[in-house]
């Protein structure tokens, strides 16, 4: 009796990690991570079929680089936002359009990161923010394990821009609060 072996040969992608940027020792007792971001799930939102979406991505960034180690204030990390928009392009039709590949996929991923530091007795005592915007074009001959690689260096392209601006608004801004 023979067996038929099943071989997995979709493709693996590395953990998107930020603990080798070192941390942000922040005087804060406590540091809340929110998500605000709620992905419709349909299109043309395609951010849910991503290996690691922007959002996940964003909250793994804050758990790697934030920590508390004050005693009385309260700092909140909010994703605002984290989408990612798919648009079908046109393609050229007749006899060209049959010889050419084009560009079949258009993705546009935005994400909106505020970090807020607050106390009882002042309320919101200072904030930064980042944005970022990406966006890549597919051709319409991509596999799924093309498509779901450019997905997965879209979301750490994205979050390298977010990083970028983070480490600059917190050592501008936050200076007070960062240890």
């Amino acid at each position: 009796m023979t067996g038929c072996a099943i071989v997995d040969v979709s493709p693996r992608y590395q953990d998107i990690s930020y603990e080798h940027f070192g941390q942000f020792d922040l005087d804060v007792a406590e540091i809340d991570i929110v998500n605000e971001y709620r992905p419709p799930l349909r299109s043309p939102n395609v951010e849910h079929l991503f290996p690691m979406s922007p959002g996940r991505a964003a909250v793994r960034w804050a758990k790697d680089r934030l920590r508390p180690v004050g005693n009385v204030r309260k700092a909140s990390f909010i994703v605002r936002h984290a989408s990612v928009i798919e648009t079908q392009l046109s393609l050229e039709e007749g006899v060209r359009g049959a010889i050419t590949t084009e560009q079949a996929h258009r993705y546009e991923a935005r994400l909106s990161i505020i970090i807020e530091i607050r106390s009882e007795t002042r309320g919101k005592e200072a904030y930064v923010e980042a944005e970022a915007i990406r966006v890549r074009t597919l051709p319409e001959n991509s596999t799924i394990n093309e498509r779901l690689g450019m997905f997965h260096a879209m979301t750490q392209e994205l979050m390298a821009d977010a990083n970028v601006q983070l480490e600059r608004n917190i050592r501008q801004y936050l200076t007070k609060f960062v240890r």
